[in-house]
Order: structure tokens, then C-alpha cells, then sequence
């Protein structure tokens, strides 16, 4: 659609990749606590039941002494298995807190505007409005020219791929135009709040979940 074909794949294979190089390396980091969490407790318990062990055998504790040593050590095994346990999955939890702070921080380069919107009726008016998606050469649309008052019911139809939709996204300023302007009374709409101007529509879009 759009002749987008090539960039859709390319964006897909970019964030693919960079997803599975995320979890690759939280991956890392949690495999190796838990390597070193297994020698640690592997060494522990073996010196552990060798050294009670030998003191059994050798008359220095008794049978349930060396049944309360056993299960001692038994508890601090998974005692000090759960500290590093929790380390490796705070590290992970991390890597997903960074990931997202990283998301959030990236900056929005649309234009925002601080002009409230007024109350009453207000008049749409796409200006000579062409569009075109990011890194594609072809326009969805061009020169579009209307004129909708408050109180107008109107059908937009066409064939899939058309621009319909990309209509009603360019009017809830999800993307901002390429050439022309969009006029609410007359005002472009990149000069108005940006949550004000979002509470004059309610849209459900063919992809909707509720």
C-alpha cells in the first residue's frame, strides 16, 4: 500500500532486530548471576556435607546432630538461591524499566501549539492538504480542498488505500501535513493545546479494541 512496502520491512527487521539484541543481552546478565549463583552454592554444599560428613563418621557429632546440620544447611542453600534469584530478576526488570525511559524520552517533533480551543460551533477546512507517509516519495493525498461545518453529516468513500483513513488521522493531528494546513475557525491546528484540541473528536478506527 503506498508503494511502503520496502520501509514497512525495513522497520520491521530494524525493530526485530534491536528487540532480540534487548533480551539477548538481559539474558546475559541474568544467566550470569544465576552461573554464579549455582558454583557458589555448589562449593558451599559440597564443603558443607563433606566437612559434616566427616565429622559423623569420625564419632565428633552424633546422627541428629548431623541431621539438623544437613537441614541448616539446606535452608541457607535456598536462602542465599533466593537473594540471588531476586538480584537477577531485579536486573532484568531493569533492563525493561531502561528500555522504556528510553521510549519515553524520545522527543515528539510535532509542532504544539498553546491557543484554547473556544467553545461553541467550530468549522472544518482541509486547505490544499497533500500528504505523504515518513521516507515515502508518493503522496496519499493531494490538494484536498473541503470545507465541513458543525452539524454536517458526511461519508468519505473510496477504494482501499485511497487515503481515508489517513484523512481522519491527519484531522486528529496523528500525523501533521505535508503541504497545505488544516483550519478549526479559521486557526491552523498546529496553533491550539494539544489536548484541547484532541477532546473536540471521538474516532473508532477499523483496528479498534475495546
Amino acid at each position: 500500500m503506498f508503494d511502503s512496502k520496502d520501509m514497512m520491512c525495513d522497520k520491521a527487521d530494524y525493530y526485530s532486530n534491536e528487540t532480540i539484541d534487548t533480551f539477548r543481552e538481559q539474558y546475559k546478565a541474568q544467566y550470569k548471576y544465576m552461573q554464579y549463583s549455582n558454583l557458589t552454592n555448589g562449593l558451599r554444599d559440597g564443603l558443607s556435607y563433606f566437612y559434616i560428613g566427616f565429622k559423623a563418621l569420625t564419632g565428633a557429632i552424633t546422627l541428629g546432630d548431623f541431621t539438623m546440620c544437613v537441614s541448616s544447611a539446606s535452608t541457607l542453600y535456598w536462602g542465599l538461591y533466593s537473594i540471588v534469584d531476586n538480584i537477577a530478576a531485579t536486573v532484568k526488570a531493569c533492563g525493561y524499566a531502561y528500555e522504556y525511559l528510553k521510549f519515553d524520552a524520545i522527543s515528539d517533533r510535532m509542532t504544539k501549539g498553546d491557543k484554547p480551543v473556544s467553545d461553541g460551533e467550530h468549522v472544518i477546512e482541509f486547505r490544499n492538504v497533500s500528504f505523504k507517509y515518513p521516507r515515502s516519495e508518493n503522496y496519499v493525498l493531494r490538494n484536498i480542498n473541503i470545507t465541513i461545518k458543525q452539524g454536517e453529516h458526511l461519508s468519505v468513500v473510496g477504494l482501499n488505500g485511497a487515503g481515508k483513513t489517513t484523512f481522519i488521522k491527519l484531522l486528529c493531528r496523528m500525523y501533521d501535513v505535508t503541504d497545505g494546513e488544516i483550519l478549526i475557525d479559521n486557526i491552523n491546528i498546529k496553533d491550539y493545546s494539544d489536548s484541547e484540541y484532541r477532546k473536540l473528536f471521538s474516532v473508532v478506527f477499523q483496528d479498534f479494541e475495546l
